[in-house]
This record gives C-alpha cells, sequence and structure tokens, in this order.
C-alpha cells in the first residue's frame, strides 16, 4: 500500500518489481522471520 500510495500512478507490474528489488534487499534474518511465520500458518491450516 505504501508503494501505491506514494506513485498511484505505477501500474501492477511496476509495484511488483520495486516489491521484489525491496524483497531482495532484505536481510537473512528479516527472510528468515517470514518464512517461519508462513511455516507456523501453514500448519495451523
Amino acid at each position: 500500500k505504501a508503494v501505491k500510495k506514494s506513485d498511484p500512478e505505477l501500474s501492477n507490474n511496476e509495484i511488483s518489481v520495486i516489491l521484489g528489488r525491496q524483497w531482495n534487499a532484505e536481510t537473512d534474518a528479516v527472510r528468515m522471520h517470514y518464512h517461519s511465520m508462513a511455516v507456523e500458518i501453514k500448519r495451523q491450516v
């Protein structure tokens, strides 16, 4: 939402590219945190 809010004219494709770059720039610790959350959610379902 923050990306779209900062530039409402962006297409979905452009937003995906920006978010992909942001994700790739994250540290391993952040990625592991989200991976752990995903694993826990899958176990609950």
